[in-house]
């Protein structure tokens, strides 16, 4: 069994699939990527106890195949090797020292040599294909990933209420919304495509999630073809195709953390504020560091202030025309709200010191993302 292609092509579709892999000592086959050939086609496929994804490239090949190989070995390997060189995989069985067989894989690229340890296809925990599972939409890959982004950071990360690791995407006649929240903080995008979606919910893992966005950035403007089960949910795009399992727990019900009675407007810059609370955090060295925020008709101020006593303060402009207010924040939460926001000018919605803050879109129409944040007591 032999297979013939070249290290970028390789390497393009190992970096696709390694992310994924993770080795254990109950097994170790997870440690592996799955090599399939078949006619002129090699597919990749990595897996974890969360997901699955796959990834293929055209090859020579003389037979039809499966098997496992170390997945970080290999990638290391042809990584390492001149770009775009001949490179040829070889599957023969030879001898160990105890007399028994064992299928290795002999790599060959120039004058170099390297024999790797493979384990059988059959042993491979793939994935199965749900027989439940149907189309939900398509999307492009862009704007998928805009979302994901828009969101994502907001979830929570090792929190024992699993129904907060990761986003919540929920289709219905009204578009489909990207939601995340850790318990402090939400981030919501809003996203209404030509076709609707079918209604749905689902929780996908915030590995997942991680994992989705990284692939994303090759697509460009291909088109991502979302489908569901009661279990799954599978990504298809050109490059590559992400099952991953589902979170099966209700989310919150975000909709009420959503501030209604908001009524003081702060039109702020968000290049100015986002500058100005850059500069501020250099002395936010602590894990949870705050920084006051007071607004009033005429402007914004920030101030931080450390355990040594440092301090910073930065004035920037925001349009404010009601009773003078400040809020204390997690500096960090304001920064990830920042920097995922894409609109030059928001709007900062306020009610009082203790109230949470909503952040959404300057106009007036229906808004295609909103952020609350929770003020920290002072």
């Amino acid at each position: 069994m032999k297979i013939t292609t070249n290290q970028s092509s390789l390497l393009h579709c190992l970096d696709k699939v390694s992310g994924v892999t993770q080795g254990t000592v109950i097994n170790p086959i997870f440690a592996n990527v799955l090599l399939q050939a078949a006619g002129s086609s090699l597919s990749m496929t990595a897996i974890d106890q969360e997901m699955q994804i796959m990834s293929s490239c055209n090859v020579e090949t003389d037979a039809e195949f499966g098997i496992t190989v170390p997945a970080k070995k290999l990638q290391d390997i042809i990584r390492k090797l001149e770009k775009g060189m001949e490179v040829s995989l070889v599957f023969e069985e030879e001898k160990n020292d105890g007399g028994e067989k064992q299928l290795l894989m002999q790599l060959t690229a120039g004058r170099g040599k390297y024999k790797l340890q493979t384990l059988s296809a059959e042993n491979f925990p793939l994935m199965g294909k749900s027989t439940d599972i149907k189309p939900l939409l398509n999307v492009q890959a862009k704007t998928l990933l805009e979302s994901l982004r828009q969101v994502h950071y907001a979830s929570a990360q090792q929190s024992h209420r699993t129904n907060l690791n990761g986003v919540f995407l929920e289709s219905s006649i009204d578009g489909l919304r990207f939601v995340a929240t850790d318990g402090h903080r939400l981030a919501m995008k809003v996203l209404t495509p030509e076709k609707m979606a079918d209604d749905a919910q689902l929780i996908l893992p915030r590995k997942s999630v991680n994992e989705l966005i990284r692939n994303l950035s090759a697509e460009g403007e291909n088109e991502i073809k979302i489908e569901a089960g009661n279990r799954v949910v599978r990504f298809c795009g050109d490059t590559f195709e992400l099952t991953s399992n589902i979170i099966m727990e209700t989310f919150p019900d975000y909709r009420s953390v959503i501030p209604r009675n908001n009524d003081k407007i702060a039109l702020v810059e968000r290049r100015s504020f986002l500058a100005s609370l850059q500069r501020v955090s250099v002395l936010a060295e602590e894990r949870g560091a705050t920084v006051i925020v007071s607004l009033s008709p005429e402007g914004m101020k920030l101030e931080c202030v450390n355990k040594e006593n440092e301090s910073a303060v930065e004035e920037t402009d925001a349009k404010y025309e009601n009773d003078a207010i400040k809020l204390c924040f997690n500096i960090n939460f304001l920064l990830d709200i920042l920097s995922a926001v894409e609109e030059d000018v928001f709007k900062m919605r306020l009610l009082e010191e203790s109230s949470s803050v909503l952040i959404e879109p300057a106009g007036d129409g229906e808004p295609s993302f909103q952020y609350v944040v929770m003020p920290v007591r002072m």
